[in-house]
């Protein structure tokens, strides 16, 4: 039996959401196994919560963080998390210059003529790169688990994730960037990466339903 591709249709499961976070949840649209690598494009319907919306419309910058995990579903013992992946934005409006900015990975800035345009781009990130097939057991049952946080940023927190993205780690000169950029999170920035993640004014979770690496295409 095929696992791949995976519809928005099969439905993920929703955590709670802690206290004063915004209901929602987000869905897993497609994973599938491409270049060596699982993948997954990721959706947070509805766009933007509504405060964050309004303070972009007046100039406050905000962040979008994914932070994306895959898990090997053990039946009779813990699950182990096989892999970590963070995704972050920072997105800022300009009312003079009538365009919305999305700072991304690698420093990549991209100019957008409306927030809805800046939407597409942040809430629904596509191909994801999460782990290499190759270190994953093909014959077992894993999942993914996505925690997505949204929330407007005060002046520090706008610098440090614009250093990050940059490929700046906090308190080092030299960021000895690897091939695969941000796409491995040194250990020692795992703290820092998962602080980013509790930012969120809005927070959501998710877990995908189970799969086998071998079976996706």
């Amino acid at each position: 039996m095929s696992f791949a591709p995976f519809a928005a249709a099969l439905l993920l499961v929703l955590f709670a959401a802690p206290a004063g976070a915004a209901k929602g949840t987000v869905w897993f649209n497609n994973i599938r196994s491409a270049d060596g690598w699982i993948e997954a494009d990721l959706e947070i319907p509805g766009g933007f919560p509504s405060g964050v919306a309004e303070t972009l419309e007046r100039g406050v910058p905000a962040t979008v963080v994914y932070e994306i995990e895959i898990w090997r579903d053990r039946s009779r013992w813990f699950d182990r998390l096989e892999a970590t992946q963070f995704l972050v934005y920072r997105i800022e409006h300009d009312a003079w210059a009538g365009v919305t900015r999305v700072l991304g990975q690698k420093g990549n800035e991209h100019s957008h003529a409306s927030l809805a345009e800046a939407e597409a781009e942040v809430l629904r990130p596509e191909r994801i790169r999460i782990a290499p097939a190759h270190r994953l057991d093909g014959k077992e049952p894993h999942y993914l688990a996505v925690r997505a946080s949204v929330r407007p940023l005060a002046l520090e927190q706008v610098r440090a994730i614009e250093d990050w993205l940059e490929g700046k780690i906090p308190g080092e000169t030299d960021p000895g960037r690897s091939d695969e950029g941000i796409l491995r999170v040194p250990e020692r920035l795992f703290g820092f990466v998962a602080s980013l993640a509790g930012f969120g004014e809005t927070t959501l979770q998710a877990r995908s339903i189970n799969f086998r690496p071998e079976g996706l295409e």
